[in-house]
């Protein structure tokens, strides 16, 4: 009896520490500890651009702007080169215009290569996190507090499963047009949705101005990002205009430039160039009908290729704050089946560009921007079923119920994350987080070391005195930074950019890449 005794006891205890804990867990202390999360897994990412170096591209792109820099010091000439470097590469390689932001920013950037995920990696974590924020604090009119706990999960999803965080955040030639024209797109729909209930006529007048203008940015950066803002603004627009909000004439101006641009980029004379390069001669390039029927393929295939068990985990873990936003939003959650096939035509059309183009679904910076948009519709679908299901199924005191089993529910959670932590790390897949990936790279110096074989190479490539260096290839290649390097070919691309870039006859290897 006395055993007994002491096991009822102990049980009475527990569920009164449970109690007082669930008491102590409110919506604002969980969505401040998320915030913290959010600066938490953006932290390693940072810390490693302090190794970040350039690379392809970068000295392809950047070499017009650079020597006209060196020559001149003007930025007038320097915005001039960038222009005309863009009209050359609209006729010769590709209708992306936004391109010249590389010519024109690399003679500052080369030297601090640094800077690049904090303009790449940190304004999409701040845009995604306030198009979340935006679509159910004035949409779903959903608590503060809850918003920003949504907004900050949603946030630290968008940039942990890009397949290459080194194209994506510390390439400067995929940062700046993908993942920042991303992260700029994110931020125009989320003022969009501020449009469709303000009242302020400054703000209308700012979002007639910046709109339209962001959105020629991002119609030239990449054809990913440029389709996705020319589809989803057509949408907005139609969906205010049906609901005669007449706020829809506004909206319609950066949907009109969102088209205008992507047509623009579309029909240049270099795609065709480019097109040519990438096909075996007498191929034919892949039709439009094949293209379409590819890419909605491949949306369908895509939660199982690329998708993370983690990110389900994550949704799973919101599940709960879904329930509560949903259940105290007036809105009716009807037919989430046409909602979600909606979303899969929209995700789906993103592989369209690359497969009429290049036969595939693109390079990792282009499944990175998929990646993105992957989370943000996987978020806003679960919300949406979840608030269908609570309408339906779940009783007025079902949010009690979580509330209750807020503190058993973490716990769960974080076990659950740990042991799928410990299974992953053995087989490698927890490197796939972009945090862990430069957290790793961090601990066992492999990006100190990298940075230091670069600078010993740059140290050699401004020597003039030397006209034909040789280089041993990189001993390390850390995941969160190396993507690409020169090869035993001097006449290769890659090395033809590094020795005009340094003004060297040639660049090469002394033996392959292991």
């Amino acid at each position: 009896m006395g055993i007994r005794a002491g096991s009822l006891r102990n049980i009475i205890a527990t569920v009164e520490i449970l109690r007082r804990a669930n008491t102590f867990i409110t919506v604002k202390r969980l969505a401040v500890l998320m915030c913290v999360l959010l600066v938490a897994a953006l932290m390693p990412l940072l810390i490693v651009s302090r190794y970040n170096v350039p690379s392809a591209d970068d000295y392809t792109h950047g070499v017009a702007g650079y020597e006209n820099w060196n020559e001149h010091h003007s930025l007038t000439r320097l915005i001039g080169a960038s222009a005309q470097y863009s009209g050359n590469i609209r006729r010769l390689f590709t209708g992306l215009y936004s391109i010249g932001l590389i010519t024109f920013t690399m003679p500052f950037f080369v030297n601090n290569y640094w800077v690049i995920p904090f303009i790449s990696l940190v304004p999409l974590c701040l845009c995604a996190g306030f198009l979340v924020f935006s679509v159910f604090r004035k949409f779903f009119r959903a608590d503060f507090w809850l918003c920003l706990f949504l907004a900050a999960a949603s946030a630290i999803c968008v940039i942990q499963f890009v397949p290459s965080p080194a194209e994506s955040y510390y390439w400067h030639s995929a940062a700046t047009t993908y993942t920042g024209a991303t992260a700029l797109l994110f931020l125009i729909l989320g003022l969009t949705v501020w449009l469709c209930f303000a009242k302020s006529r400054a703000f209308k007048i700012f979002y007639a101005v910046f709109c339209p203008l962001a959105a020629v940015f991002c119609g030239g950066a990449n054809f990913v990002t440029a389709l996705a803002g020319a589809e989803i603004f057509i949408l907005v627009t139609l969906a205010l205009a049906i609901a005669k909000n007449k706020v829809w004439r506004l909206v319609c101006v950066p949907a009109l430039f969102s088209c205008a641009s992507f047509a623009f980029a579309v029909s240049a004379p270099g795609n065709a160039a480019r097109l040519s390069s990438v096909t075996q001669a007498g191929d034919a390039p892949p039709s439009a009908v094949s293209a379409v029927f590819n890419a909605l393929d491949y949306g369908g295939r895509y939660a199982r290729l690329h998708s993370s068990p983690f990110l389900w985990l994550a949704l799973a873990f919101m599940l709960p704050f879904f329930v509560k936003a949903a259940r105290t939003v007036s809105f009716r959650f009807r037919f989430p089946a046409a909602v979600t096939a909606l979303s899969w035509l929209l995700f789906s059309s993103l592989s369209c560009p690359s497969f009429y183009a290049l036969d595939r679904a693109g390079d990792a910076r282009v499944l990175g921007v998929y990646s993105m948009f992957f989370v943000l519709f996987a978020v806003f679908n679960t919300f949406y079923w979840t608030g269908w299901a609570a309408r339906h199924f779940l009783k007025p005191d079902a949010i009690g119920l979580f509330r209750r089993l807020a503190l058993p529910g973490l716990c769960a959670f974080a076990l659950l994350f740990a042991l799928l932590t410990a299974s992953f790390y053995r087989e490698g897949a927890l490197y796939k987080l972009a945090s862990a990936s430069a957290a790793a790279d961090l601990a066992s110096g492999r990006a100190a070391r990298y940075h230091d074989e670069y600078l010993a190479r740059r140290e050699v490539l401004e020597d003039a005195d030397t006209t034909d260096p040789v280089f041993a290839p990189y001993s390390v290649k850390p995941r969160t930074l190396f993507f690409n390097d020169i090869q035993t070919d001097p006449a290769l691309w890659t090395n033809a950019g590094l020795a005009n870039f340094y003004g060297k006859n040639s660049v090469r290897l002394d033996r392959p890449q292991s």
